[in-house]
This record gives C-alpha cells, structure tokens and sequence, in this order.
C-alpha cells in the first residue's frame, strides 16, 4: 500500500527528532544550541539543523502550528519531495542571512543617516558599511581564517 503524499507530517517528525537531540546535547554537556545556528565554519552541521531546530517547547509548538496551518494546504500542490525540499533551501538561506548579517542592516541604515548630507551617496556608503560589517562578522580578513588557527598577537 502506497504511503499518502504528506509532507507536514515528515517534516513535523524531522523537528520533533531534531528537538530531541538539542535536548540530549543539553544533557550530556554540549548545550541545547549544539545544533541551533552558528558560524558556518565553527559548526557546518548547524547551517542545515538550524532549520529544524527551535529555542524551546513554545518555539517547536508555535512552528508546527505554523507549518500545520500553511503546510497541509500547499502539499496539496507539490510533491512529496519538493515542499520539505523548499522548507530545508528557504531554511539555509535564512539562516546564513541571519548569521551573516544579524543586525548589519541597522546599524548601516544608522550609520548612513548619521552621515547623510548633499551629495553624498547613501545608498553605496550604507552598503559598504553592512558589506563590511558581514565581512567581519564573517572572518573573512582574518589571517587565521584559512587554517582555523587563532594568531596569538
């Protein structure tokens, strides 16, 4: 007997066993957020558990009713395969946007305010300073970035 096209259901499991583990890392030492996001290259398995991970009970409760709500009228017009596929894509970016940018958008749209005037080009030097802010949220000019090794000096 063919098992019916229910992707909610899959992917409701898939939180439910993600929180379970967050909640054995919790109590074997690794800490809850052992599979919540992190810098990609401090911890890559998080940039796809993140996804199906949630802060505590209320986080994973009020998601499954979300997805529950949303999830069971568009399964209805994908594949079993394509809706949990989207969740996990749509997932990953978000999290690397979170990561990468938290509050970068902010904090530039501040800056550029601050340092508004004639002629001066808001949107370039706004984009800058979050490209610049990401750039170093993200490592990417340390010397160390390369090896994972920490410079002393």
């Amino acid at each position: 007997m063919r098992r019916p096209k229910r992707p909610t259901v899959d992917l409701l499991v898939v939180f439910a066993g993600v929180f379970a583990a967050q909640q054995v890392a919790g109590a074997v030492g690794l800490g809850v957020e052992w599979l919540a996001l992190a810098t990609p290259v401090r911890r890559p398995w998080t940039l796809i558990a993140t996804v199906y991970a949630h802060a505590g009970l209320g986080h994973l409760l009020a998601t499954a009713v979300g997805l529950v709500v949303v999830g069971l009228v568009l399964e209805r017009s994908t594949t079993r395969a394509r809706f949990p596929a989207f969740v996990l894509v749509t997932g990953i970016v978000s999290a690397s946007a979170e990561s990468l940018v938290g509050v970068a958008l902010a904090v530039a749209a501040a800056v550029t305010l601050l340092t508004a005037g004639p002629g001066v080009a808001l949107v370039a030097h706004g984009t800058g300073f979050a490209v610049g802010v990401v750039a170093g949220r993200a490592g990417v000019l340390r010397a160390d970035a390369e090896t994972g090794r920490v410079d002393p000096s």
